[in-house]
């Protein structure tokens, strides 16, 4: 076996080269060279030495506030949103309404119908007790009439009084027993008549009160305070079955999550940590309820883990970037050579050592590898030169590993979009409305009560008299049934009383119409159009003349598939002003990508972008409208995304990359050593570093 072993360390002689920064390389053109990098590599020999070897793995990752995503939980038709993301809510507050138009009116039927079978049932009642009186009063006055004639019959049949008594007697009897048998079946008529009535009234009752329930459900509001992170795109009339529609975050409780990483690798690892702008954090794994991965797996969810801080953090921001690193193991500062210089022979592990110009191959003992070296814990010394296929090999241009910041950038185009608004609408509902002039521009702030429009209405002067007339007789008879006495009729009474207020109530509104010349804003914002009418065009009902976005919920809206951006990131926004002339401006990512909501199945691809206030105006002045309606105008904007400040950072062109290692030749008092270490990114010109590497080191460029 020592013969063999020589004879392919004769072999490899020929090829040794002196390795480290500077050194030369003699190759024979028919040798297979198995490179770590192209034309950077070379097959000599390397100095056993003392590094680190990791076997890690990096998970990018986003500080995240812990969310909840909430749905109506019910098929319905989306009326609008009340709240928007970036807003900050209470818990109890209202999030999104239901348009419940349509329950409504079947609420406002069935109280109609409630009231018709009251006031039918009770007028029946009425009449039939004031029958049923009367005829009990006859009654009574019969039976004693009936009573006096058996007091005062004949003793003889044969007498001659008695024939006529008989005869008055069975008159009296028989009218008797047939208003008795009259007051019975009424007396009953109206009992059974009574407890239909009672229980269709209740089942009605039921009706409504489960109604007015739905109706509640047709408003979803927040179990939680914090802040809106996420809104699907959806507008007034969409129909929305059980699917979550907004999303409320809890900004103080600081969340990281990442790809999925299997609970078996969480549980064998030596160390997880994070790091955030440099500094690494403690972090505890949540672990997935397994119900709900085998839900998500089943339904081609996307699964992520979730982190959370183990301590303090209130330099942490939601929206910082983070790497997540697993360690499944590592040795610091071992012995160790490249792992292509150790051989295997019947069980034992062999280097070729170089002494005194001759190669001898000796026994090693191994350790961990990181799949480029392996660790040695005995037979050999720091040092020793041994043979392998693979050495890097560095020029004479050195780099310092210095601090600083690294980021990607992020270059997107959206639109300006405004979720919430109000229209101002023709609120007149009684006479003919003819519009006069605006009182309002495009673009131009408005305040809560401004005018928007001049209007003349020509009020129906006919309807209102003959109201007023009905009114006056309404009064007249609610007065003559008072004098009558009130007693046993106070419902009749105050349906009537109902009648007269309903109908003052409706010359009130038509006088008022009829007197009103001007629409007015409900609420501040800024217009956003206009309905086009020219001088004496008639308005219609509701018809809508201005929209009125709210300054404080306008967005830029663009496309994040790739989940670039997520909520609190910064962003750079241009755009061109009315002159032409190229305008920045900044805003702030206030939603959360689709991967940073609680559950993958939220269903918006968008980022949300609050502008500021001041530049509202600005930016809507040049957006075009057409047909009075807003169009969308596309706007550049642009960000440094996945900022890491204040690490490690080393250029490319000195680091070699084998499989997930990351090497550089460090160049020291006792000559250059190969070092791993656990990058965290990289871009075109640097990598920056998790561990392995500290500031100052000297660098071998390649």
């Amino acid at each position: 076996m020592r013969i063999i072993r020589k004879f392919a360390c004769l072999m490899l002689i020929l090829s040794v080269g002196i390795s480290g920064c500077g050194s030369e390389e003699v190759l024979k053109e028919e040798e297979e060279i198995a490179l770590l990098e192209p034309l950077d590599s070379s097959e000599g020999w390397e100095a056993a030495a003392c590094r680190n070897l990791y076997d890690a793995e990096v998970y990018s990752s986003t500080v995240l506030p812990y969310t909840e995503e909430y749905s109506f939980g019910k098929d319905v038709v989306l009326d609008k949103f009340l709240a928007f993301p970036g807003e900050s809510v209470e818990r109890g507050e209202i999030l999104a309404c239901a348009d419940n138009s349509a329950l409504e009116k079947e609420i406002e039927k069935k109280e109609e119908q409630m009231l018709e079978m009251e006031e039918e049932f009770q007028s029946y009642k009425k009449e039939t007790e004031e029958a049923l009186y009367d005829k009990q009063i006859r009654l009574e006055r019969l039976e004693g009439v009936v009573e006096w004639y058996l007091e005062t019959e004949p003793g003889e049949q044969l007498n001659p009084a008695y024939a006529q008594w008989e005869k008055e007697y069975n008159r009296y009897n028989e009218e008797y027993r047939t208003l008795a048998l009259d007051v019975d079946r009424t007396e009953t008529q109206l009992e059974h008549k009574t407890q239909l009535f009672e229980l269709d009234y209740e089942y009605a009752g039921k009706q409504l009160k489960r109604m007015k329930a739905e109706l509640g459900q047709g408003i979803l509001t927040s179990p939680m305070e914090g802040n809106v992170v996420a809104l699907v795109e959806w507008g007034s009339g969409s129909r929305i079955g059980k699917e979550k529609v907004i999303a409320i975050g809890d900004l103080s409780q600081k969340l990281l999550k990442c790809q999925y990483i299997n609970k078996s690798i969480i549980a064998g690892a030596k160390d997880i940590y994070a790091l955030i702008n440099g500094k690494r954090y403690e972090i505890r794994y949540q672990p997935i309820d397994a119900q709900e991965y085998a839900r998500r797996t089943a339904q081609n969810e996307v699964i992520y883990s979730v982190f959370e801080l183990t301590e303090d953090a209130e330099d942490v921001s939601v929206g910082d970037y983070a790497v997540i690193t697993v360690v499944r193991d590592s040795r610091e500062n071992v012995l160790s050579v490249p792992e292509s210089a150790i051989h295997k022979d019947a069980g034992s592990s062999f280097v070729y050592v170089i002494k005194e110009g001759e190669s001898v191959a000796v026994n090693v003992e191994t350790g961990m590898s990181d799949g480029v070296y392996r660790e040695i814990l005995g037979g050999i010394a720091e040092g020793d030169k041994v043979l392998t296929s693979n050495v890097m090999t560095g020029g004479t241009e050195r780099a310092v590993v210095e601090r600083g910041d690294f980021c990607s950038y992020f270059s997107g185009r959206g639109y300006i979009s405004y979720p919430s608004s109000h229209m101002a609408e023709n609120s007149i509902k009684y006479g003919r409305v003819y519009f006069v002039d605006y009182a309002v521009t495009l673009y131009e702030y408005v305040e809560k009560g401004d005018v928007i429009a001049e209007i003349r209405v020509q009020g129906d002067e006919i309807a209102l008299e003959r109201n007023r007339v009905k009114l006056a007789r309404l009064e007249e008879r609610l007065a003559n049934q008072i004098q009558q006495g009130t007693e046993g009729q106070e419902k009749v009474i105050a349906q009537k009383q109902e009648e007269i207020d309903k109908l003052k109530e409706l010359i009130e509104e038509m006088t008022a119409d009829y007197a009103t010349t001007q629409i007015r804003a409900e609420r501040e914002g800024i217009i956003i159009s206009l309905a086009e009418y020219a001088p004496e065009d008639i308005i219609e009902a509701n018809a809508q003349l201005a929209k009125i976005a709210d300054e404080d919920t306008c967005y830029v809206i663009l496309e994040n598939s790739k989940q670039f951006l997520q909520y609190g990131n910064q962003v750079e926004i241009t755009y061109k002003d009315k002159e032409g002339v190229s305008k920045d401006t900044y805003g702030m990512v206030v939603s959360l990508s689709k991967g940073g909501v609680a559950g993958s199945g939220f269903k918006t691809e968008n980022s949300w972008i609050l502008l500021p206030p001041e530049e509202v105006g600005d930016m809507v002045s040049v957006v075009p409208a057409q047909n009075g309606f807003v169009t969308r105008v596309s706007i550049t904007v642009e960000a440094e995304v996945r900022q890491m400040n204040q690490v490690l950072l080393v250029p490319r062109a000195a680091v070699w990359e084998v499989g997930n290692q990351k090497y550089v030749l460090v160049a020291g008092e006792e000559g250059v050593v190969a070092r791993s270490f656990i990058a965290g990114g990289y871009d075109a010109s640097h990598y920056w570093v998790v561990d392995g590497l500290t500031e100052g080191m000297e660098l071998c460029l390649k």
